[in-house]
């Protein structure tokens, strides 16, 4: 994957209430891109989103405190359509779909193809600045 170069600039919040995964994924994603900033659920995720402005955010849907698709509705009132979201989650159906997400991905996770999700989505974002 010659384009994952492109990830070192990057800047990530990762929400994600299941601590495994958390620890697991953010330790993938870590050795790519520039900072990743973890969050244990949505209104801690929007708490870093705000303190970080990140180049790209990527949640959980089932969280306690907010979930993600609340999260998502509060970053996209503050950054717009901007900064791109990826929803992780094991769900398929209408009740845990957003059009405000710019892609999901389900689990189990392979980290190949989130590496191709994220190359692809921070390549549209370039375009767009």
């Amino acid at each position: 994957m010659p384009d994952i170069e492109i990830l070192k600039s990057v800047t990530v919040v990762y929400a994600e209430d299941d601590e495994l995964i958390r620890q697991s994924i953010t330790r993938i994603i870590r050795r790519r891109v520039k900072e990743i900033h973890s969050a244990e659920h949505g209104k801690e995720g929007l708490e870093l989103i705000q303190k970080y402005k990140p180049d790209m955010v990527i949640t959980d849907i089932e969280m306690p405190v907010m979930n993600g698709l609340e999260m998502i509705e509060e970053v996209r009132k503050i950054y717009g359509p901007d900064t791109p979201v990826i929803v992780v989650t094991a769900y398929q159906d209408e009740e845990h779909f957003s059009d405000l997400a710019d892609a999901y991905i389900y689990k189990p996770i392979e980290s190949q193809e989130l590496f191709e999700l994220m190359v692809r989505l921070t390549k549209e974002r370039i375009k767009l600045l």
